[in-house]
């Protein structure tokens, strides 16, 4: 059997194309994106747990305890690139818990943030 280069070149293309495009891409952000700047907004004793969720939008966690107060909190993980594509490969890791009174009302918020990259760690 005398098969060409050319068709081997060709049939080593197609079998090329075919497992690079079978490959599952898998994407490394955890949670969804949100803006921490918006709250900023919220206000101590009236901004309500529904006010922040519209705002902010769906919290990752939602946790009560008994004295019944209400922790909400918004998680992402991810790769910077979709935020500034100047960072491509830094990741970025950020969390956010606005707590709430037994009537819903707000009490206190924490951010975090965290960053890394080609040139360290970022708070």
């Amino acid at each position: 059997m005398n098969i060409r280069p050319v068709k081997l070149g060709a049939i080593a293309l197609i079998v090329a194309t075919c497992t690079s495009a079978c490959i599952p891409k898998y994407s490394t952000n955890v949670g969804r994106n949100f803006d921490q700047m918006k709250t900023r907004e919220f206000i101590v004793g009236t901004t309500t747990i529904d006010e922040a969720v519209r705002q902010v939008g769906p919290p990752a966690q939602t946790i009560r305890n008994k004295e019944g107060r209400t922790a909400l909190i918004w998680r992402y993980s991810g790769s910077t690139t979709e935020l500034d594509q100047s960072r491509a490969g830094a990741t970025i890791r950020k969390e956010t818990m606005a707590v709430f009174d037994e009537q819903g009302k707000f009490l206190r918020i924490q951010n975090e943030v965290l960053q890394t990259g080609e040139s360290g760690i970022h708070y």
